[in-house]
């Protein structure tokens, strides 16, 4: 009895292990953000009005709901509406498909309920609470109605003073600004329906149209006059409550936000959708549609990790900024959106709402001052101190992935006590990163890279290969390819001046070939325990102009000044060059140089090398060269930081050959 007992709870324990080993379907419902421009190119015939993306809407308004959006495994959907408010005659554009829409047609609450199944089995239903209500107003104006309501709590007395901040924004001038002829003398009425609060004549949501047409306002007579909006002020004061781009925009209407509405709902977003319903509305309101082609609208997914989410998702970032500790930061994943960099509530940074332009400190103590750039900086810096960090095995050695704003001001590898020089870039732009990545991009929106190329894109090259090089013509001249820009002579030695861009990853291979194993190609590190600490140093520069990304266009001569002397710092190179060899020295490259040059030799059997530098008093300044040496071609990187411009004398001395050359440092 006891064996049957045994084996029956060996087939539960097995039975359990089985089940358990299934995965489980969990439901998902994600409110989407749907700009005019979706509804244009959309074919699918579910997209027929835009949507903030807001959870609380007005009432007429239509709201989209996706089930598990991105999860390709779903193959059914179930939705249904399960608790509309009383009165509600409003029902889900379908019960079966992948996106609803749904029209609230009363204040109150609607539970959308879905369940989904996939091959792995049917998930638990799961029910989303949207809010439908009605426009009140900010409030605040001159002959303000009564009723109007954020003002009265936004205020500073009880809540942040976000009222008097957002008066001081564009979005609380932009309708005002436009009817007085300050923002355009071709300001018309059909601009007004994003300049305005609730503005949707198909709703009956107490928005800026209804309310204007009951009170009888209509858009002032052109040419445009600065007292228009003083007499919309006097004469039509509802009208006037609902006028500019106000709290209601961002967070849906605020009927139901107060204390005799039991729910008290309100919205707040960091969705791109928001701003994406304005901002991304025709050809000059496109910056939404180019941050969709960005790297940031799509970043690695660090969700969850405290340290990693300061860089990776949008609400880290911001808290980040915000001083928040690590044990409170958000680490739930959102992409890099409007509202990561933009401030919608503040005023600063020459009204470009930026959350930041204050100076960076990097890792090892060096500041970064790029103008409205520090802001990038934030994130694309190393994330190592290289005087304590370089030189120490770790399982995950480099600078971190994102070190951009440490290479774009010349700091942040390991100099070896060398004065490296660095390229102007840092200082000639008045903005850094934003000067050239955030430069105006192709403008007729008939090109194939129309909104991929510059400003909210970020991006300096399409996946296509077109690169926006008419940042570059004021220094550079006009030039088709970055690869057009040249340097004037042959930085990696190889015999042919070739690119920048060919030059750094030239002397990239040539630091590769002298690490680990010793004398192979290649086109990455695998460091491991056995390198040794010089080794290690040599790598973190490799590896710093590498996860860098511009091949040396951020900083050519920084890239160019590590390079080697990481090179130099592994002592000589041997050069694959084919036997016979014959004895020589070749006269260094540069010269004259700063602090560092290289030279090449060749030895035609073994010997022992001895390669020294004199001045010209004859007292040696350098051993650059002591030790036997196999038959074959050389080159020595040497660097003279310490000594003081001048001329100075080369001198190789093998098996009874002698050879001199004249070098100049010049500092």
């Amino acid at each position: 009895m006891r064996k049957l007992f045994g084996f029956f709870l060996v087939l539960v324990f097995l039975f359990a292990i089985v089940n358990g080993s299934q995965a489980v379907v969990t439901a998902k419902i994600a409110v989407l953000g749907i700009s005019d421009r979706d509804v244009a190119l959309d074919t699918t015939d579910i997209y027929t009005k835009n949507s903030t993306g807001l959870g609380n809407i007005g009432v007429g308004e239509t709201i989209y709901l996706a089930g598990n959006p991105g999860d390709t495994t779903i193959t059914t959907w179930t939705w249904s509406l399960t608790i509309p408010p009383q009165g509600s005659a409003a029902t889900l554009s379908s019960t079966d498909q992948p996106v609803v829409s749904l029209i609230p047609d009363r204040d109150g609450k609607f539970s959308v309920t879905l369940s989904v199944a996939s091959d792995s089995g049917n998930s638990d239903p799961v029910t989303y609470v949207v809010s439908s209500g009605k426009y009140v107003g900010v409030g605040g104006f001159a002959g303000e109605p009564e009723g109007a309501q954020c003002a009265a709590c936004h205020n500073g007395d009880s809540q942040p003073d976000k009222v008097t901040e957002w008066k001081e924004t564009k979005h609380a001038k932009m309708f005002t600004d436009g009817i007085n002829g300050v923002k355009s003398p071709t300001y018309k009425a059909s601009c007004i329906r994003c300049h305005v609060v609730g503005y949707d004549k198909s709703a009956t949501n107490n928005g800026f149209d209804e309310v204007a047409a009951a009170e009888g306002w209509t858009f002032p007579d052109t040419p445009l006059v600065a007292t228009n909006w003083d007499n919309m002020v006097e004469n039509y004061p509802n009208s006037a409550n609902m006028a500019n781009i106000q709290c209601e925009n961002c967070h849906g209407p605020g009927s139901r936000h107060n204390s005799a509405v039991s729910d008290n709902k309100i919205v707040v977003s960091y969705e791109s959708g928001v701003c994406a319903k304005c901002h991304d509305s025709g050809t000059h309101h496109f910056r939404p549609y180019q941050w969709d082609n960005s790297l940031h609208s799509h970043p690695v997914d660090e969700s969850g990790r405290a340290d990693c989410v300061k860089c990776h998702t949008g609400l880290g970032f911001i808290d980040n900024l915000a001083g928040v500790a690590d044990s409170l930061i958000r680490t739930e994943y959102l992409p890099i959106t409007c509202v990561t960099c933009h401030d919608p509530h503040a005023v600063s940074n020459d009204n470009h709402q930026l959350r930041t332009t204050e100076a960076y400190t990097l890792m090892n103590g060096e500041v970064a001052d790029v103008g409205f750039g520090n802001l990038c900086i934030n994130c694309h810096h190393s994330r190592r101190n290289v005087d304590t960090y370089a030189g120490v095995y770790n399982r995950r050695y480099s600078p971190h992935y994102g070190p951009q704003g440490d290479m774009l001001v010349g700091t942040g590898g390991v100099e070896y006590g060398q004065e490296i020089e660095s390229s102007p870039h840092a200082t000639i732009l008045d903005d850094g990163c934003v000067d050239c990545h955030m430069a105006p991009g192709i403008e007729d929106a008939a090109d194939p890279s129309w909104g991929k190329l510059g400003d909210h894109s970020f991006a300096m090259k399409t996946e296509d290969g077109v690169e926006h090089t008419e940042v570059c013509v004021a220094c550079h001249g006009e030039i088709e390819s970055f690869e057009a820009i040249m340097p004037e002579d042959d930085w990696d030695e190889d015999g042919t001046i070739e690119s920048v861009s060919a030059e750094i990853q030239g002397l990239m291979d040539r630091l590769a070939l002298n690490l680990p194993p010793v004398g192979e190609a290649k086109s990455s590190l695998s460091i491991d325990s056995t390198w040794t600490s010089d080794q290690l140093k040599a790598a973190y520069n490799y590896l710093f102009v590498k996860e860098d990304k511009s091949r040396g266009v951020h900083n050519a001569d920084y890239a160019r000044g590590i390079l080697l002397a990481a090179i130099g710092s592994l002592g000589v190179e041997q050069v694959n060059t084919p036997a016979p060899y014959d004895w020589s020295l070749n006269a260094p490259y540069p010269n004259p140089f700063n602090s560092m040059t290289s030279f090449t030799y060749t030895l035609a059997k073994d010997s022992h090398v001895s390669i020294r530098v004199f001045d010209l008093m004859g007292r040696e300044v350098s051993n650059v060269v002591s030790g036997n040496q196999k038959a074959g071609a050389y080159r020595r990187v040497m660097n003279l930081a310490g000594q003081p411009s001048g001329i100075y004398m080369l001198q190789l001395a093998a098996s009874g050959f002698s050879a001199t050359k004249k070098i100049v440092l010049m500092k």
